[in-house]
């Protein structure tokens, strides 16, 4: 027969009165008998109450409380209190769908945080996770492991001309082919559902693969292969047959990383060497690519700061007029010498800055630089020279570019004319009407604008017509053949002579000797810039050269200017 929880309560309440009763019941019948003995039965009843309620009461309540602390999937001893037919069983039945109904939920949450949604594969969560537990159970074994990272090359491609959904679906029909890829190589010593050898989507149109055991990089080198065959078998999107390729970069532990996190970077730059050695293709991790990918970071970290902490120079490289030999401006350079490297090469850490985002800090850097300098140049034949700033296409894409320019111009005090501002003709290719509108602010302020590298870009003359360009400087390479090749002198001509037409005033670079000097004044080009006529020299240098140079020219030299920049180089 089942009670109640408030039925058996009630019963147990009743074990103490029926005690007293009866220790009183027994005194009086038997007067006789010891007090100790009159009070025994009360007590056993208060025991039996304690055990009662212990088991009808409080241990399923404690019952109730510890199951509430078990980990998901371990025993918590709930269904027996379930089964009881009182109000506690049925709190405990109302407890247990909830935790069931939580759990899966949980599980559900779970999946969805290690799932991408696309494909179904395990994505980059789970990746790391398997990865990390892995490799620290293969520590004492010193079991090798292998991690491959897949790209799909110029997938962006896809989107842009067939839209995300015939993208979505290049990347579905990938991911089946990635999955069963992994079969023929898998280590057979293992469980398949058990190794940790899986294929997952890492993001965008990135997969990573990871494999275990003896033989980890040969058998990673046989997946890379088996990865670009099945990438390059034709897919159906977007009602179309596609042909795509992939790189992959492959690193193995523990050659190439210490820990989970390492061996994904190694794996991460392989697979940029892969992908610069003309994709399609896959490439290994190599200790010579690692530390050379690190010393880059670090130097990237170390060109913050000494931006930050204003710590590059500035060198001003003359330029000189061909027909009177004077020094007419000087083109900002920026140089770098560091405390512990020495003098790191531009190409290197300018390269550095466009990579990571700094080129925008480090040419303002420059151009305020310059201005500063600039001021305190002294004026060669009653004209104060000019300096000139190089802008990249990063800068121009900026749109407070003008605005920036401008709060510069007006804190050095430089009369804005004395200001020229060089850029390739490539930077109005890449967003041509951004680019030009931004040029015309720029000119509205009063800078020249020169085209740097003429004649090796892709925009060509019609930009010349709509573009305010006030000088062009022709490239080192035509001019370091213009003796040899009468191609180039012809090219190098053409050029002076349309530049000269159109009033613009043009700079040949690159001018090694007296020779190519004297052939481009022969040309009738106005200005000259290379080694021969001056090289890069710092703001005393310069300045040295320009007091020289107005010296001579207030003692009346008939030759005041000729090419003294010599006499300091």
């Amino acid at each position: 027969m089942a009670f109640s929880l408030r039925t058996k309560l009630l019963l147990t309440a009743l074990l103490p009165i029926a005690g007293w009763l009866a220790s009183r019941f027994a005194g009086t019948r038997w007067p006789e008998l010891p007090w100790l003995a009159s009070l025994l039965l009360p007590a056993l009843c208060l025991v039996l109450t304690w055990l009662v309620l212990d088991r009808w009461l409080l241990g399923p309540i404690r019952a109730l409380h510890r199951a509430e602390r078990t980990p998901r999937g371990e025993d918590t001893g709930i269904d027996r209190i379930a089964d009881r037919n009182d109000e506690l069983g049925e709190l405990a039945q109302s407890w247990r769908t909830l935790r069931t109904s939580a759990d899966r939920d949980s599980l559900e949450a779970e999946r969805q945080v290690r799932t991408d949604a696309l494909t179904g594969l395990p994505n980059r969560v789970a990746f790391r996770d398997t990865l990390e537990r892995k490799l620290d159970a293969a520590v004492d074994k010193r079991e090798p492991w292998a991690a491959l990272l897949l790209d799909i090359d110029d997938f962006h491609r896809i989107n842009a001309t067939l839209g995300h959904d015939a993208g979505d679906e290049v990347l579905v029909q990938l991911a089946r082919r990635y999955t069963g890829a992994l079969d023929p190589v898998r280590d057979p010593s293992y469980p398949a559902d058990r190794s940790g050898e899986i294929a997952v989507r890492m993001g965008g149109d990135e997969f990573g693969f990871l494999l275990r055991g003896l033989g980890a990089r040969d058998r990673g080198r046989k997946l890379a292969e088996i990865l670009l065959r099945e990438t390059r078998e034709p897919v159906l999107a977007g009602g179309r047959r596609l042909v795509v390729s992939a790189s992959v970069g492959i690193a193995v532990w523990p050659d190439d990383g210490e820990d989970a996190q390492g061996l994904i970077k190694s794996a991460d730059i392989a697979l940029d060497q892969a992908k610069s050695r003309g994709k399609a293709g896959y490439h290994f991790a190599s200790e010579r690519v690692q530390k050379a990918a690190a010393d880059r970071l670090a130097l990237e970290s170390e060109l913050r700061v000494a931006l930050s902490r204003g710590l590059l120079d500035v060198h001003y490289q003359p330029i000189v007029s061909l027909g009177d030999e004077g020094v007419r401006g000087a083109e900002a350079l920026v140089r770098w010498h560091h405390p512990q490297r020495g003098a790191v090469p531009p190409a290197v850490f300018i390269g550095i800055a466009e990579e990571f985002g700094l080129i925008e800090e480090l040419g303002l850097y420059v151009f305020k630089r310059a201005c500063h300098d600039a001021m305190q140049w002294p004026e060669v034949d009653g004209e104060a020279p000019f300096v000139s700033v190089n802008l990249s296409p990063r800068q121009l894409r900026q749109p407070d570019l003008a605005k920036r320019i401008g709060n510069a111009l007006r804190d050095s005090r430089i009369g804005p004319a004395r200001v020229h501002l060089e850029l390739t003709e490539s930077v109005l290719m890449d967003d041509e009407p951004g680019a030009i509108e931004t040029l015309r602010e720029l000119h509205k302020l009063g800078p020249r604008l020169w085209l740097d590298d003429f004649g090796t870009g892709f925009s060509g003359l019609p930009h010349l017509r709509r573009v305010a360009v006030d000088g062009m400087k022709i490239d080192r390479s035509f001019i370091q053949d213009i003796l040899v090749d009468r191609h180039h002198l012809a090219l190098v001509n053409a050029i002076i002579t349309m530049a000269n037409s159109l009033g613009i005033a043009v700079v040949a670079e690159g001018v090694e000797n007296a020779a190519q000097a004297e052939v481009l004044k022969q040309l009738l080009c106005d200005l000259g810039q290379g080694y021969w006529l001056g090289p890069p020299m710092s703001q005393a240098q310069f300045l040295l050269t320009l007091r020289r140079a107005r010296r001579r020219t207030d003692d009346g030299d008939d030759n005041a200017n000729g090419y003294a920049t010599h006499e300091v180089a």
